[in-house]
């Protein structure tokens, strides 16, 4: 992010966003969460419910920013099945796409956030960037659900150190790589998008290069996902 902030990181149906764009988005948003939020703790989850856009990204980023982990939801999914992870994870915030406002319920005293553009849109300078606090190897990522064949679906954690492995030496994404987000929202292969950078596919080649790098990986040197992107 530092090194290219004028680099397109997100192309979704609804526009375009660069790094610094992003970088700008998801900090007011994440000022906005810990605004709202009294006593965020590491291991928090905040459901992010919208259609692949730009501002899916920047929720999940923002989340990131806050301190807390997220977990995407695919709005096409069933209603039953919605509110059995919402059941599971019991979240007292819940950034959730206006249009689909209405799926879920208001009991319980959870805030919820829809006016998202809304929110990154306004230059609040009662906050900074240096106020938002530092993810930690150990702290929680991101989580996802188990499809349920066998009973109720089951929450499946990632913390900050195991999604960086699994897109560094997992996926072999790097500076150049161009990474098409086919999946359900609610995958775990969408689990990390905002890492995924820039315009071009993986050759086989970098691919080979990334497998090589895994055998004989020494421990990566950053410490949670959001400053991973930052030395970018």
């Amino acid at each position: 992010m530092a090194r290219s902030p004028d680099a397109l990181t997100v192309d979704a149906q609804d526009g375009t966003l660069t790094y610094a764009q992003l970088d700008t988005y998801s900090t007011r948003l994440a000022l906005h969460l810990r605004a709202v939020l009294q006593d965020i703790s590491p291991d928090e989850i905040a459901p992010i419910c919208f259609d692949k856009s730009i501002w899916l990204v920047v929720c999940m980023m923002g989340v990131s920013k806050a301190g807390m982990a997220y977990t995407t939801l695919d709005p096409s999914n069933p209603a039953e099945r919605l509110k059995a992870f919402m059941s599971t994870i019991t979240p007292r915030v819940m950034l959730v796409e206006e249009k689909f406002g209405e799926m879920f319920s208001s009991d319980g005293g959870m805030k919820y956030l829809g006016n998202i553009p809304e929110i990154c849109g306004v230059d609040d300078t009662s906050g900074k960037k240096t106020d938002l606090p530092l993810g930690l190897p150990s702290h929680l990522s991101y989580v996802c659900f188990t499809s349920g064949s066998t009973g109720l679906p089951k929450v499946a954690q990632h913390t900050q150190s195991s999604a960086i492995s699994n897109v560094v030496h997992g996926h072999g994404y790097e500076a150049g790589s161009r990474v098409l987000n086919f999946a359900s929202q609610a995958f775990a292969a969408s689990g990390s998008p905002q890492l995924h950078r820039d315009q071009r596919h993986c050759s086989a080649r970098q691919r080979r290069r990334s497998d090589a790098r895994s055998r004989n990986a020494k421990p990566h040197a950053h410490s949670s996902t959001l400053e991973m992107l930052e030395a970018i």
